[in-house]
């Protein structure tokens, strides 16, 4: 007789560093790291919208997450990268969205005792979901839906 299978223990995640502090997403959510590469701007878009790129036969919108949270500007580094995420509605008109960030993400194992939501409030900013403490380190959750949202009404103006 086997023993039943244990719960994942841990959760591989990504912290993706910007100007003003971190992003925590599952790696999962990430589809690729790129190096940065001028996103085209529309005219008239937020100041957070900083453009499209291409990335693999796709339009891609490129958000500035600390102007689209309220959190500060965005400043555009010389190790700047793109991470192209995996949006989570399913819509085939968007199935990614980029974030900048200010470096290469680093990997991180989540265990339940390297991650600490109890000191933090749940934010007011738009798109972050929660603030927490990965290591001693504070970092946001972002709200991917709430991105998407966001993008759709700065397309749709």
């Amino acid at each position: 007789m086997t023993e039943p299978r244990k719960a994942a223990s841990e959760i591989r995640a990504v912290l993706i560093p910007l100007d003003g502090g971190r992003l925590l997403l599952p790696n999962a959510a990430v589809a690729e790291v790129i190096g940065y590469k001028e996103p085209q701007r529309g005219n008239g878009a937020p100041e957070w919208l900083l453009g499209e790129i291409d990335w693999r036969q796709q339009r891609v919108s490129v958000v500035g997450f600390e102007q689209a949270s309220g959190k500060g500007g965005t400043a555009i580094g010389p190790r700047a990268r793109i991470v192209v995420c995996n949006t989570l509605s399913g819509n085939p008109r968007r199935p990614y969205l980029g974030i900048l960030a200010q470096a290469i993400p680093r990997l991180v194992r989540l265990t339940e005792g390297s991650v600490d939501a109890s000191a933090s409030e749940t934010p007011s900013a738009p798109a972050v979901l929660r603030e927490v403490s990965v290591e001693g380190e504070l970092a946001w959750i972002p709200d991917l839906d709430e991105l998407e949202r966001m993008l759709d009404g700065a397309q749709s103006a």
